[in-house]
């Protein structure tokens, strides 16, 4: 099997298509079988079983007569009620046979409490509907030993419908399934049943496309399947790149991932992106590719991976024929700028529209009231497109370079003219400014790049250009951000003003569009019938709604809700219940001028009109059930109505906590909120000319809208530089931790994750460990300092909110104790009087206004007496019950404690509670009073935000200044390493060493010392040894001469003596033999003198006579002296000329000639077509030619090649080998070098790398 092959790399790789395989299949397992969301009847059963496991909980607590006795008694224990607290139902004891029947004597919980239906409903296991959600209760009776009777009742929840911090109508223990399920009483096949069979009602899949739910083991299996596919996938672009070329590896890379990602917008596996909320298109949606947050985040992730791995394998060489061809070159220039123009005009308007077009905050100001987890993955996004961006520009900037040469000039005059081309082409009004200001912006980047000269990321995460980097894209982001952030404020408050300008007035307005004398009880009595039937009902509400409005029923959208005796829906148009309805009007609503006839306001521009009817007879005596009437003005969008019980809006639902706003008509102030100073009246020099004026007053930016005699004002603070500065500590963080979180992801793929491999990539430099250690002790104190003080400030805020709230309730107590004891509201006479509550309730009610508190009282039996949030504790509204909160309750009335304090909740928002006794003159308690602070965590985490937003900042300068220091530190150090390093690499034997001059007495001193020291010990060895290479060299020179000479001597030598004996012989030839004799005489005297000269060649080559020669001069007069030769054939490819290059023409001369004399040695005489190619080539990059000389010969044999250069060696049967060495020795004069690459029976090729002349 070949090395590299297809089949090797699968072999070697092919473990992480399993893996991944593995993982997917896993992942099907559970999300199809395993998961209580994977069907239907597993949604079913997996509630069915929730209900069931509580139902045996309570039938064993049901057995417990001991544990029933104490907390029926008021004997039981903390852990008692702790355990019940936390118990997944809801305990509940009543008296049986006692006057007070109606009232539990132990409740696990404040939340809900069962009403009168369930009270004196049937026993056993029930479906109910209560306000705040859907339970099942357990009702059973209990007999204890002395002949008492109890009633236990057990609230199992099964659904919240309520909005929290959580879903609307959200399961209890099964978070997700209210995504494509409702509960339903109508029956069918998913019956969630009770354990003895019986059907407490039934799941039903909601209309529309279903949502894909994975569990959390589901898609952590396939996260990690994708993990080790896009390995796969790295892998596999490695090998192409190392067998194809790199090239070839980039593209694939691009191909695979960008067919991958094209596919999943249309596919819906492997993690059906659309359950997530990020790529909700609500969020954030700008076309076919950005459909939402989320595939920004992909495809940032994506470009930034493809462009780190181009940078990587890319060689940043342009081909000679494209650098020869000016027509080309320039058109490929021109297209690098407009590509570059146009990615930085693509990423500038992605970032632009992540903060223009969307619902996502980025007011870095608030903490935790603005900023969410979408804010983050907006802010992961601007720094991926940022680096994405960064690393793309160096690739496209780099060759633009290279083709357009070292004309900076020209290079910025091209883009500058394309850029704006471009920009004619596609401007518009509205973003002409900004355009131009990116293209700006592009120069200064693209100046500041190529001087740096940086092509490529720092080793370190604090290596100096990578900080300046992040600096650079920091500020630039964030003022690309806040630029957009003004633009879209200022559009929020041009809105703001527009609709107090139109705001209605819904008190007045119901008088004229609503007649109510046909929408009465006893009417809805009679024809109650046709509201039951199903064909009859829509045809009798458009009767009954034609009546109420007459001729303006085209200006409302209205519903009719109709409810049988037991709250059950009749033929209505939507799934919303009794008890959500009867909680807005009861709680919620505010009256209007006509009778019964309130209005809920949502928003201070938004409200909805609703009556409600109790269907009974003239005497009250029969009821039918309930018929609720909702109409809204259509000016408004038609949307489903959903209440917000949480911080429901109140009579002034426009007052928006950033603006401070005034409405003026005919110049008299009408309406005004917030303390600012407002005119009053409004002076004639201050109304508006235009429709909106903006100005700035005092650090406050006022919006000025004029519409007819109004004039509305909409104030906000400035707060620019603080939001600049906090924006650039947030980025600034941010790219760090992407940065770093970017390069360990990629040291972890090249060691492989192996530990071995990592060891060996972990031994970074000195300066990378400087940086590092400096980056890990800042972000370390970071951490460190933002723990401790959050724990400090929530604990001192804890502190005070205590102190402050035991004050007020010690001193409301004294007052309650003064009014409402005195009056004796709480005798048995007075407490049935309603006259006497409604003045408790006034008192208490001023009480609470005086000190701006909430106030709530209950009796001892922990009953609500008076609240003044009604809004929380109505029975029909459902937040919380009227009884006290079962712990404090605990403390007061079983352990008699003078002051709790405690933290509660109501759904996921906490709140800090103070309870208190209210004692009679003797000391006896008759009433509890408790303050809810309901602001506490809200200023909590506003004092909280502030801090964060301080500590940020300052932590971003300390890095900065960090970074400063130690890159100062780090070039101190390593600076004076590298003088030293060069120093010992300059040292050479027989040459003038310099020591080093180092004043500073410190550790570096000391090894300069050391230096110096062996720097003269080398000098002394170095003559010594010069001395004996001279002698050993004169000694080989001489061994070596008199080897040359006696050569020629010998058969000098033996026709002499030939001749001689010839003479004396008188041979009769002598004249023909005295010739040939001197002949070889001859010969062999020129043969000395070849000797002779090549020796004074090879001592002469240290001694060059350089000067500007033309390259090409000198190739074409060496080919022209060997071309007459008909041993072989000699091609000359001559290019661009001429080439000038600093040398000795005669060295270079005899350079080449040595080179094509040993090219055609090498050729056998046998062997017919030999060939000499002869080529250059200019690397314009490092200013460098490179000439090489080819033969087709024998090639050099593998045993000999480390001794080519070497003088006097020689693979010739005769020479003195003086000619490679005198080659090398000539390049190297020129700053060059010399190499060669062989082949056995293929040839040899000789490259010399000459630098050209700078211009």
């Amino acid at each position: 099997m070949k090395e590299g092959t297809f089949r090797q790399f699968i072999y070697q790789h092919g473990y992480l298509l399993i893996t991944s395989a593995w993982l997917f299949t896993l992942s099907f397992v559970i999300s199809n079988y395993w998961s209580y969301t994977s069907s239907e009847r597993a949604v079913t059963r997996s509630l069915e079983s929730y209900i069931q496991s509580s139902e045996q909980t309570v039938e064993g607590l049901s057995t417990d007569r001991a544990l029933l006795d104490r907390l029926y008694s008021g004997a039981y224990s903390k852990e008692d009620l702790e355990t019940f607290k936390s118990a997944p139902y809801f305990l509940f004891l009543y008296p049986i046979f006692s006057a007070n029947a109606a009232q539990p004597v132990f409740w696990s919980t404040n939340i809900v409490i069962p009403d009168e239906k369930i009270v004196a409903g049937h026993y056993g296991t029930n479906y109910v509907e209560l306000p705040n959600g859907r339970y099942v209760s357990i009702k059973k009776e209990i007999i204890f030993k002395d002949g008492r009777a109890a009633l236990l009742i057990a609230l199992i929840q099964v659904q919240w419908n309520i909005r929290m911090n959580a879903p609307q109508n959200s399961f209890m223990g099964k978070p997700g399934i209210e995504r494509n399920y409702q509960i339903t009483v109508n029956p069918n096949d998913n019956a969630v049943s009770s354990m003895d069979g019986t059907r407490l009602f039934y799941l039903e899949k909601k209309p529309g496309p279903a949502v894909a739910q994975h569990s959390g083991w589901a898609l952590f299996f396939r996260v990690a399947c994708i993990f080790f596919l896009l390995f796969f996938v790295h892998s596999f672009a490695l090998w192409v790149a190392r067998r194809r070329g790199r090239v070839w590896g980039i593209l694939s890379l691009i191909t695979i991932v960008v067919l991958a990602r094209i596919l999943t917008y249309w596919l819906a596996e492997p993690l059906d992106l659309r359950q997530f909320s990020i790529f909700d298109p609500g969020i954030y949606s700008s076309g076919p590719i950005l459909r939402s947050l989320g595939d920004v985040l992909i495809n940032t992730l994506l470009f930034f991976w493809l462009a780190v791995f181009a940078l990587d394998h890319l060689s940043f060489r342009v081909h000679d024929r494209i650098l020869r061809d000016k027509y080309l070159r320039w058109i490929l220039a021109g297209f690098l700028a407009m590509l570059i123009f146009l990615v930085t005009l693509a990423s500038g308007n992605i970032i632009r529209s992540l903060v223009a077009d969307s619902q996502i905050s980025f007011n870095v100001t608030n903490f935790f009231s603005i900023l969410n987890v979408y804010s983050l993955y907006g802010f992961i996004c601007f720094c991926g497109i940022a680096l994405g961006y960064f690393i793309s520009i160096q690739i496209l900037f780099r060759y633009y370079v290279i083709l357009t040469g070292e004309r900076k000039d020209i290079q910025f005059l091209i883009l500058s003219v394309l850029g704006l081309l471009l920009l004619s082409l596609q401007m518009t009004e509205h973003s002409v400014s900004y355009q131009l200001i990116l293209l700006g912006w592009l120069l200064l980047f693209l100046v500041l790049l190529g001087n740096a000269r940086r092509w490529h990321m720092a080793e370190g995460l604090g290596a100096g250009n990578i900080i300046f980097w992040l600096f650079f894209f920091s500020a630039s982001v964030a003022l690309l951000i806040i630029r957009e952030n003004n633009n879209k404020e200022l559009q929020q408050r041009r809105w703001f003003a527009e609709r107090r300008s139109l705001e209605a007035d819904p008190y007045s307005q119901a008088s004229e569009d609503f007649n109510l004398s046909n929408f009465d009880a006893s009417f809805l009595y009679q024809h109650f019938n046709r509201l039951s039937d199903p064909e009859n009902a829509q045809f009798f509400k458009d009767s009954l709604l034609g009546e109420v409005f007459r001729e303006y029923r085209n200006n409302y959208d209205t519903r009719v809700y109709v409810y049988d005796v037991f709250d059950n829906p009749i033929n209505n148009p939507d799934t919303t219940g009794y008890y959500t309805l009867s909680n807005i009007y009861t709680g919620q609503s505010n009256p209007t001028e006509v009778k019964d006839l309130l209005y809920h306001r949502e928003a201070f521009d938004k409200f909805t009109y609703i009556v409600r009817r109790v269907v009974e007879d003239s005497a009250h005596q029969s009821r039918l059930g309930y018929v609720f009437l909702l109409a809204r003005p259509k000016k408004f969008e038609s949307e489903v109505f959903y209440p917000q019980l949480i911080g429901a809006p109140s009579e002034d639902a426009s007052s928006t906590p950033d603006y401070a706003y005034a409405i003026y008509d005919n110049r008299e102030l009408i309406k005004h909120n917030a303390d600012y100073n407002f005119a009053t009246p409004l002076p004639e020099k201050d109304v508006p000319l235009s429709e909106y004026e903006t100005r700035s007053r005092n650090g406050y930016e006022e919006l000025w809208y004029k519409s007819g005699t109004k004039v509305i004002v909409v104030v906000l603070k400035s707060q620019y530089f603080i939001e600049a500065i906090t924006l650039f500590a947030y980025l600034f963080c941010l790219f760090l931790i992407l940065s770093g979180t970017m390069r360990l992801a990629g040291f972890l793929i090249r060691a492989r994750f192996r530990w071995r491999n990592i060891r060996e990539l972990w031994e970074v430099n000195i300066r990378t460990q400087v940086h590092l250690t400096i980056t890990f002790i800042s972000l370390f104190s970071f951490i460190i300092i933002g723990v401790s003080t959050f724990v400090f400030l929530r604990n001192r805020y804890t502190h005070n909110n205590e102190d402050k709230l035991s004050k007020t309730i010690q001193i409301m107590v004294g007052e309650v104790q003064g009014q409402v004891g005195e009056e004796g509201f709480f005798n048995a006479a007075s407490y049935q009087d309603s006259i006497a509550t409604r003045k408790m309730d006034e008192t208490l009610g001023s009480i609470a206004a005086v000190h701006s508190v909430a106030v709530n009282l209950y009796d001892l039996s922990g009953t609500l007496l008076y609240t003044s949030q009604p809004q929380y504790y109505s029975k029909g509204r459902g937040l919380l019950s009227e009884k006290m909160d079962p712990s404090a309750f605990y403390q007061l009335a079983g352990e008699h404690q003078v002051q709790v304090i405690q933290n509660e909740k109501i759904g996921s928002k906490t709140f800090m509670s103070i309870y208190v006794p209210v004692r009679d003159e003797n000391g006896k308690a008759y009433a509890f009073l408790n303050i809810p602070y309901f602001a506490t965590q809200d200023e909590l985490n506003l004092e909280i935000s502030n801090f964060l937003v301080t500590l940020i900042n300052l932590n971003a300068f300390i890095f900065v200044v960090a970074g400063m220091i130690a890159l100062l530190i780090t070039n101190r150090i390593t600076d004076s390493f590298a003088l030293i390093g060069e120093k010992m690499k300059a040292i050479k034997l027989g040459g003038q060493n310099e020591e080093i001059v180092w004043h500073r007495n410190n550790e570096l001193g000391e090894l300069v010392k050391e230096y110096n020291k062996m720097v003269r010990q080398l000098e002394e060895s170095a003559t010594l040894l010069a001395k004996s290479e001279r002698e050993g060299a004169w000694r080989e020179m001489a061994r070596q001469v008199a080897h040359e000479i006696k050569n020629p001597l010998t058969p000098m030598k033996l026709s002499i003596q030939y001749l001689q004996r010839a003479i004396n012989n008188n041979h009769p030839n002598s004249k023909a033999l005295a010739a040939g004799v001197a002949k070889t005489l001859v010969e062999q005297i020129d043969y000395l003198s070849n000797i002779a000269t090549d020796f004074s060649s090879f001592a002469n080559i240290a001694h060059p006579k350089k000067e500007e020669v033309d390259l090409v001069e000198v190739l074409e007069s060496v080919v022209k002296l060997f071309s007459m030769d008909a041993k072989v054939r000699l091609h000359f490819e001559k290019t661009v000329s001429p080439i000038f290059v600093l040398a000795d023409k005669t060295h270079l001369n005899r350079l080449f000639t040595n080179l094509i004399r040993n090219a055609m040695d090498a050729i056998p005489e046998d062997e017919p077509g030999g060939v000499i190619q002869l080529r250059y080539a200019i690397w314009e990059e490092a200013r460098k030619v490179v000439v090489t000389v080819h033969d087709n010969g024998t090639g050099i044999p593998a045993e000999v090649r480390d001794r080519i250069f070497i003088p006097n060696f020689t693979t010739k049967s005769s020479g003195t080998g003086l000619g490679l060495a005198m080659c090398k020795g000539i390049a190297e004069q020129m700053n060059g070098t010399i190499w060669f690459d062989t082949e056995l029976g293929k040839g040899t090729t000789f490259y010399v790398e000459i630098p050209l002349i700078h211009d």
